[in-house]
């Protein structure tokens, strides 16, 4: 009975009967088989009829696995090099395995092109497909930013979502300078859909942003710091960029502080401005100085009220009310009361007060030195006056008289931190240079002259070993 074969593939076998042996088919079938060349491209099968039913079935199964076909399948450029493999080795595999022609296209032509008997091709697309995710269920693209691709979509972090989220993650090209680029996720729903919302979280963490922050003038040398050390620390430490304007346009009475980083960063930023600047504190009080202490508070370079607010917590700026210096204070309520408590201990240690300190005799000429010059250099050093009883050691004048016949109260005016210090440093002295006396009897008194007559230097001697006099 003739059974022409249809044509369903675009790209036929000009002969598909030349894979068929009719001898054997014809053993394995028993029926006889005829094959008619072209044109008339047609085989006769001859036989009882249900043989007949099963060699045609036969027959048109291996017309279907034989037949040569084509098949063309595109895939992601960034997908090539996972293509080729190294060296070329993983589309050779792949033509090994499948015994099928395997053509990829050149250049920016991303088609892999496979040819050969369908059962080939078939095996050659499975491979293929498991390769470069082809059957994927879902696939999504996520958009990242060019200038925190690095940090978004980096090769261990994307090759960490794919391990996490059993999926495949590839990272597009940029195309002409576009601010961002893709991220494609291939997968199941469940593995893209978690992925997708990590990359998203990721980009959203890292996307720059930027915050301005208005900085009063006055505070402006408080935010800088020692030679920028405050604002240096807090880049350093939160990871942001910090810019201001060097100077405030005229007229107007703050400067504007731009922030920049990631959002975390850029957060971190600002809490630290907070902290040192104070704006938001809940605690503000204004407490009245004397104008002769305002300069004593401030310090060189405001290295006093630079302590005060490290000692106390508290933002505190110099300021007039009514005519009157003033500090203003702002913070927690605590640090404010220890910023008071810190002002008020810091004002009585600048006033001016006078107190003595009573110097053993012996330990006169040490104070005093050549010439006066040791009682001058504590002056220097502590910034005080020291006077002995009838003397002024504050002039050149050296001081004369017998130590033995006056008495030995040294006196000390100046700012009472420093003339507390100075005390310190004479009592510290007075320890230093204390002499003792011991009564020997007359035998002892003997045995050490005679010992002394012996050996000239022996009371040297026992001094250095003991380091005394």
């Amino acid at each position: 009975h003739p059974h022409p074969h249809p044509h369903p593939h675009p790209h036929p076998d000009p002969n598909p009967y030349r894979t068929l042996t009719p001898k054997p088919r014809q053993e394995e079938t028993g029926c006889s088989l005829e094959v008619r060349k072209p044109p008339a491209n047609m085989m006769i099968i001859a036989g009882p009829s249900d043989a007949v039913g099963r060699a045609s079935e036969t027959i048109l199964e291996l017309f279907e696995t034989q037949r040569r076909i084509e098949m063309v399948i595109r895939f992601d450029s960034e997908q090539k090099g996972l293509l080729f493999g190294k060296g070329g080795s993983t589309i050779q595999r792949i033509q090994q395995e499948s015994r099928a022609n395997l053509d990829i296209g050149r250049g920016t032509d991303c088609v892999v092109r496979i040819s050969g008997p369908r059962a080939n091709v078939n095996k050659a697309r499975s491979a293929l497909a498991d390769i470069l995710h082809l059957d994927a269920a879902c696939t999504r693209t996520v958009l990242v930013p060019f200038d925190i691709g690095e940090v978004v979509a980096a090769r261990d972090k994307l090759r960490r979502l794919e391990q996490t989220h059993g999926v495949n993650v590839i990272r597009m090209e940029r195309k002409d300078e576009a601010p961002t680029f893709g991220v494609k996720v291939r997968g199941d729903e469940e593995g893209v859909a978690a992925a997708v919302a990590k990359l998203n979280e990721c980009v959203e963490r890292e996307r720059r942003v930027e915050e301005v922050l208005q900085v009063e003038t006055q505070h402006v040398g408080m935010l800088l710091g020692k030679q920028g050390s405050t604002i240096n620390a807090i880049q350093r430490e939160t990871g942001a960029l910090l810019d201001m304007c060097r100077k405030a346009d005229e007229g107007c009475s703050t400067q504007p502080v731009t922030v920049r980083g990631n959002r975390a960063s850029v957060d971190r930023a600002l809490a630290a401005l907070e902290e040192v600047l104070q704006y938001k504190a809940e605690c503000h009080e204004t407490m009245s100085i004397e104008p002769a202490m305002m300069p004593l508070l401030i310090g060189k370079n405001g290295e006093e009220i630079n302590r005060l607010r490290a000692l106390s917590g508290a933002a505190i700026d110099a300021g007039r009310a009514s005519e009157r210096p003033v500090f203003k204070l702002r913070g927690s309520k605590e640090a404010v009361v220890s910023a008071q408590q810190a002002i008020r201990e810091a004002t009585e240690a600048n006033r001016k007060v006078g107190d003595s300190e009573v110097l053993p005799w012996e330990c006169i000429d040490v104070l005093v030195g050549p010439d006066g010059d040791g009682i001058r250099a504590l002056e220097s050093e502590h910034s005080v006056t020291l006077e002995l009883p009838g003397h002024n050691l504050a002039s050149d004048m050296p001081c004369s008289g017998t130590f033995l016949a006056i008495a030995t109260s040294i006196g000390v005016r100046g700012r009472k931190k420093h003339v507390d210090a100075a005390i310190a440093a004479i009592r510290a002295l007075a320890e230093r240079n204390a002499l003792e006396s011991i009564q020997l009897s007359e035998d002892d008194s003997r045995l050490l002259a005679s010992l002394c007559l012996e050996n000239g230097t022996l009371l040297q001697e026992l001094g250095e070993r003991v380091a005394v006099q």
